[in-house]
């Protein structure tokens, strides 16, 4: 049988535990991180969202970054824009319906369920809307642009 060494093992534990216990960044508050992050999280928003300019984007929506794809911009845009709002679905589907018109876009099809959807076209692409309940108190939308052909 063979005889485990300790002694390694323990200096080898102790190293472990220094290096990862040693810390090269400054720790604040709580608040003032967060606070940081959040103005960090809603000027790359507003910048995210100042690219289109040819749709209405729901006021107080924040734009989910992750699932979030935008390929050029103002109204030459394509790709995909997910949003959270804290207005209800059907407050959501009415703001796209009566906006839409105003952009210059036409009501292709509208259905209205658990997950409601919208399409709309112009001479120049097509404007699928999806919208959902993501919770209590917000709404998912996931708008996806793509050319006319």
């Amino acid at each position: 049988m063979e005889k485990i060494q300790i002694k390694p093992l323990i200096i080898l534990l102790i190293s472990f535990l220094f290096l990862f216990n040693c810390s090269t960044s400054i720790k604040t508050s709580k608040d003032k991180n967060s606070n940081v992050k959040k103005l960090d999280k809603i000027q790359e928003n507003n910048t995210q969202l100042s690219q289109i300019t040819d749709i209405p984007i729901p006021e107080d929506s924040i734009i989910d970054l992750e699932k979030t794809l935008i390929v050029g911009e103002k109204s030459d845009w394509m790709g995909r824009v997910s949003l959270i709002s804290k207005k209800k679905v059907d407050d959501i589907y009415n703001f796209f319906l009566n906006e839409m018109i105003k952009f210059s876009y036409e009501k292709k099809s509208s259905n209205k369920s658990d997950t409601s959807t919208l399409i709309f076209e112009n001479n120049k692409k097509v404007i699928f809307i999806k919208i959902s309940e993501l919770n209590l108190r917000k709404t998912y939308i996931e708008i996806t642009a793509t050319p006319v052909n």
